[in-house]
This record gives structure tokens, C-alpha cells and sequence, in this order.
């Protein structure tokens, strides 16, 4: 009876370590073989995992052939990285001497020759070209524009500056509701729809929150909550996102902006929470 060993062997491997660079489904093509023996090993379990800080999920699973190669593939997704793991599946020796049944079942643990070597062939790189075009910077004029039209098909927010929050704030009213629209992709809350104002004032907080932290430069920007939706402390989900909501946040981000766009000190202007008293937060 075939009995799967607890012991798991991570591998982290440089070319899996990849940031999602598109929609297009990458394939890994992997060789599993015994560390002394090289021998391959038949029946060895591979997860591709896909990462983003603490948080793994399983993107594909698959079973060694008896040339110990498996191929597993997934879309890779904006702001994760992969990598894959592998636990060897062991034969466990008959308990009784004349080869007959087990008398009861256990976990079979590895001996000597359990070390899983995890081999990965060339995996090719993404077009360098694609990476940059795919977070190149984007106008905040535009950003907004693109939202306001139901346009914006990226889950990650540009790059933006302290100075742009004062474009943004011009495209904060508009209380239509859209379905492309940036989120944080690792995730797992993703309403169908959201306010379009909203998704933009989402932005300036995230400014706000990288200036505060004092966050170095990066090409884009960390999302300042799971979407761009605004609740309050005892609303439903019949409450996200009213325009009442995001009347209030956009009059109160304006007000925020009077007095901090001329800060000499950013981030002591950026501490200051524009919803402060308002019941509202972002979810």
C-alpha cells in the first residue's frame, strides 16, 4: 500500500521566484530523482505554490511519471511569486515476514535513500520588453480617465506621487459603478463592482500611506487595503460603497489635500487619516 512520507523536501528555485509578468500560462517542467542514487522516483507529489508574504496557495499539483518528471503549469498573476515543492511517496516494507497484509497501517518515513533531489529544466524568461511596458509609468490623468471608463484592467495602482494626488482628487465624485478597477491581488475579498470615484480616491490613499511610511520608490504602489470600498463599522454590504460614502471621503480627502499639499513635512502631513471621525474605512 502506497503511503505518502510526511517529510517535504521546499526547493526555492531563482527562475520560479518570478513576479506574474502577464496572462499568458507559464509552464514548469520538473525532474524528481533520488539525492544519492540519481535515480528517478515514481509517483513523487510537485505543487507549484504561488506566494505573496505569508500566504501560499497551490496553483497545480501533479504525479511523477516513472521518468520522474511531472509538468505543471498556471497564469501567473501581478505581484506573486512561485516556486514548487515536492514530498516523495514511499513503499512501506510488509510488517509480517511472509509478505502477507499489513496488520496495521502507519506513515512510512524516509531512510537513507529518501533525500529528494528536485531538478528544474530551463524555464524561459519573460521578455524583459513586456515587464516594462506592463508597469510602465502611467499619467494619473490617464489612470483616472481609464477608470472612469470602465478601461482599467490592471489589479495594481502605478507608481504615483505625492504631487499627483491633486489630479486625482478632480476625478473623485463620479458615482458610477465599474468592474475594472484596481485591488490587491493577494486578496481574497473582490466585490463585482465599485464606484469609480472611489476606486480613484483609493490611489491618493495609497499615496498618502506610502508617504507616511516613508516607502522607497517602487514601480507601483502598495494597495492600501483588500479593494476600493468603503463600509463603516456597523454597515452591511448593502452599505459599501453608497454615495453617501463617497460623497463624505471625497469632501474629506479634499479638505485633508487644502492643508497637506504644501507640508514641508510630507510625512507628518500623510499621519493625519482624512476619514478620522467619519465612520468610514476602507475594507
Amino acid at each position: 500500500m502506497n503511503q505518502i512520507g510526511k517529510w517535504i523536501v521546499f526547493c526555492f528555485a531563482a527562475g520560479l521566484l518570478l513576479a506574474a509578468c502577464g496572462p499568458d500560462t507559464r509552464e514548469v517542467r520538473v525532474l524528481v530523482q533520488d539525492r544519492d542514487s540519481k535515480r528517478a522516483l515514481d509517483s513523487a507529489m510537485v505543487v507549484l505554490v504561488e506566494y505573496a508574504g505569508t500566504r501560499e496557495t497551490p496553483a497545480d499539483t501533479a504525479w511523477t511519471g516513472k521518468d520522474g518528471r511531472a509538468t505543471l503549469a498556471c497564469t501567473p498573476r501581478d505581484g506573486m511569486a512561485y516556486y514548487v515543492k515536492t514530498s516523495r511517496r514511499f513503499y512501506q516494507p510488509p510488517l509480517n515476514a511472509d509478505g502477507s497484509s499489513y496488520a496495521s497501517q502507519r506513515d512510512a518515513w524516509p531512510g537513507d535513500t529518501a533525500r529528494v533531489l528536485l531538478l528544474l529544466e530551463a524555464i524561459p524568461l519573460p521578455d524583459v520588453g513586456v515587464i516594462q511596458q506592463a508597469f510602465a509609468p502611467v499619467p494619473a490623468a490617464k489612470f483616472a480617465g481609464d477608470v472612469r471608463a470602465n478601461l482599467w484592467n490592471k489589479s495594481y495602482l502605478p507608481a504615483f506621487a505625492w504631487e499627483d494626488i491633486a489630479t486625482l482628487l478632480t476625478a473623485v465624485d463620479d458615482s458610477a459603478l465599474i468592474s475594472n478597477y484596481p485591488y490587491d491581488a493577494r486578496a481574497s475579498y473582490r466585490p463585482d463592482s465599485v464606484r469609480a470615484g472611489l476606486a480613484v480616491l483609493w490611489a491618493v490613499e495609497a499615496i498618502r500611506l506610502q508617504t507616511l511610511r516613508n516607502a522607497p520608490a517602487a514601480n507601483v504602489l502598495s494597495a492600501p487595503s483588500q479593494a476600493p470600498v468603503l463600509t463603516t463599522s456597523g454597515g452591511g454590504p448593502k452599505r459599501f460603497n453608497s454615495t453617501d460614502a463617497l460623497r463624505r471621503a471625497a469632501a474629506a480627502y479634499r479638505a485633508w489635500w487644502q492643508t497637506a499639499r504644501d507640508a514641508e513635512d510630507r510625512a507628518a502631513a500623510a499621519k493625519a487619516n482624512p476619514l478620522a471621525g467619519l465612520d468610514l474605512r476602507w475594507r
